[in-house]
């Protein structure tokens, strides 16, 4: 993998604030179900409905990981989360790396934040799940390369 492959952490974060709207309207749409039937707090049902939205982000998350390698927010910034293989990870790895990005982010973002320092500019996440975030060059930029070859 070259230099120029890696993916800053401005655009890392650009991509998840793109995620993070359409989660929300997602989660939105879900949670009507749960709010018409009155499921509040203290409730058994809250918890159902806490492991359900949970699960939602995730599987978001991962379903667009292992297919394809990139969310729509990924598509966005052109990047792309690949395996060592340069291929879309798999629901195992997908799975592994949505969770650990969550406990990456509850922890104040340090999981993101060792991407500074990683010479490879890898998050916890990047590395538990042993994958890597990529640059996607764009149509404009691979015709251009072509021309040189």
């Amino acid at each position: 993998m070259i230099a120029t492959d890696r993916v800053s952490l401005v655009r890392r974060f650009a991509a998840i604030l793109y995620d993070l709207l359409l989660v929300i309207a997602i989660l939105l749409i879900a949670s009507l179900p749960w709010v018409m039937f009155g499921v509040e707090r203290g409730q058994p049902a809250y918890i159902a409905y806490t492991i359900f939205i949970y699960s939602l982000i995730i599987l978001y998350f991962a379903w667009f990981w292992t297919h394809g390698g990139q969310t729509l927010g990924m598509k966005a910034w052109k990047i792309r989360v690949v395996n060592q293989q340069q291929q879309a990870i798999s629901w195992p790895f997908a799975l592994l790396r949505a969770v650990s990005a969550f406990v990456s982010l509850v922890l104040l973002g340090m999981g993101f934040w060792y991407a500074l320092f990683d010479s490879r500019r890898r998050g916890w996440h990047d590395i538990i799940s042993r994958s890597q975030l990529i640059n996607v060059p764009s149509a404009t930029e691979k015709a251009q390369s072509l021309k040189k070859v």
